[in-house]
């Protein structure tokens, strides 16, 4: 099961893709697709409009919510609120489900706009040059986290079978990252597991996400991958002067931002 968030094409493999729209979720096998030349599938645009993709694929994108250009015939704009509640909601009812999952869905908070306040309730993004806006963040990602926490629980006491959980994030904040001269590399990221079974004695405190399917293959499925060097690399957007694809020493800090003082 792939859930779709707007970034990623509808998956060729997956049994069921959901794509959620205003009027709810639709499901989407990668036998439906629509062929595109020489057979080729086509994927993610062709279920999106083009006035919708334009916005979301442009410098207009952070605006692009605000513009209320979806309606009920276009997916939900990747970083709407119904969006998050969605996900949350059919990433609920798939630990309800008898036989056994797969599942992949890309979260898109807390990233911007920032749209909830503590208590979950709607907020209006907040200005660059607000001096209140990394508590306003930090509110917000406190109502996110008793929402995903709320979504553990109902996948831990719903499962029949203990299930494999992996919280990960997709790049990292600019707290505490790795800085090089005047360039900032955010390859800190959120990388929790729930490991059943004794599953969690086989991590190690410095484990990337480059690892986490070997470790958990090896244990759970007898799998016999070796782990991989913790390299990582970066791209051109990030420092003009370094060249594509160059080699970041792997900086093991041994700590949350939590050291740092960052609210959890």
């Amino acid at each position: 099961i792939q859930m779709l968030s707007g970034f990623l094409p509808v998956s060729v493999l997956a049994d069921e893709n959901v794509v959620f729209y205003p009027d709810g979720p639709q499901y989407l096998s990668g036998s439906e697709l629509v062929p595109g030349p020489e057979g080729i599938p086509i994927t993610w645009s062709y279920k999106q409009p083009f006035w919708p993709f334009f916005l979301e694929t442009t410098l207009l994108r952070p605006f692009a919510s605000d513009l209320g250009v979806a309606d009920s015939d276009s997916p939900l704009q990747r970083y709407s609120r119904k969006t998050f509640w969605d996900t949350l909601a059919e990433l609920e009812r798939v630990a309800e489900r008898e036989e056994a999952t797969f599942t992949f869905a890309h979260i898109t908070k807390p990233h911007y706009p920032i749209q909830f306040d503590r208590e979950g309730n709607p907020i209006n993004d907040v200005d660059d040059d607000d001096p209140n806006k990394p508590e306003i963040f930090f509110d917000q990602l406190h109502y996110l986290n008793t929402q995903l926490l709320d979504l553990v629980d109902h996948i831990l006491a719903e499962s029949t079978v203990p299930p494999i959980i992996i919280l990960q994030g997709d790049h990292g904040s600019d707290l505490g990252s790795f800085i090089k001269g005047s360039c900032l590399y955010p390859f800190e990221i959120l990388n929790a597991y729930y490991l059943p079974d004794g599953g969690a004695e086989m991590l190690f405190p410095d484990i990337q996400p480059v690892n986490s399917f070997r470790v958990i293959l090896n244990y759970y499925f007898g799998a016999d991958y070796d782990l991989l060097a913790p390299e990582q690399y970066i791209v051109p957007n990030k420092c003009e002067y370094i060249d594509l694809l160059t080699v970041v020493p792997y900086q093991g800090s041994g700590r949350l931002n939590a050291d740092l003082g960052d609210p959890i």
